[in-house]
């Protein structure tokens, strides 16, 4: 966002559409894009090399289909990744008790991000099996993060 006149708090946000300037975004899946603190609290932290989730993502019985819950969370998975332009590429890795699940739910998640705004090349999909089931968000920060 250097090009576009960006602070340092809304590394996405162009100062000239930043309805709150000189306070930083909240993260939450609430206007996410305005620029300004919001009611709402993050369930998304970036952390070293993984996003960290305030609850586990979960699916609807064996399926691929998400719960409310999971479904506003991944709105702030996105959000997380549109403001954070530095992680270029997430790897979501779902494991499963069968491989063919895992990859299911993988590519549901998948979907579900670009739905919300992300851009498909920046996600990258594994199943796996054995293991604790559940998803991991990795990813690998590929140009320094703003100082």
């Amino acid at each position: 966002c250097d090009d576009m006149n960006c602070r340092e708090f809304d590394t996405r946000i162009p100062d000239f559409l930043d309805q709150c300037p000189l306070k930083p975004e909240t993260i939450n899946a609430n206007q996410d894009d305005d620029g300004c603190p919001d009611v709402g609290k993050e369930e998304v932290r970036v952390a070293a090399g993984v996003l960290v989730l305030a609850r586990p993502l979960t699916f609807i019985g064996n399926g691929a289909a998400f719960p409310p819950g999971s479904l506003r969370l991944l709105a702030q998975v996105a959000a997380t990744l549109r403001v954070h332009a530095e992680i270029r590429v997430l790897t979501v890795s779902v494991t499963a008790r069968d491989l063919a699940t895992a990859e299911r739910r993988a590519q549901a998640v998948k979907r579900t991000l670009v739905e919300r705004g992300v851009e498909a090349q920046r996600v990258v999909t594994e199943g796996v099996t054995g293991g604790r089931v559940g998803v991991e968000l990795r990813f690998a920060r590929l140009t320094s993060p703003r100082p």
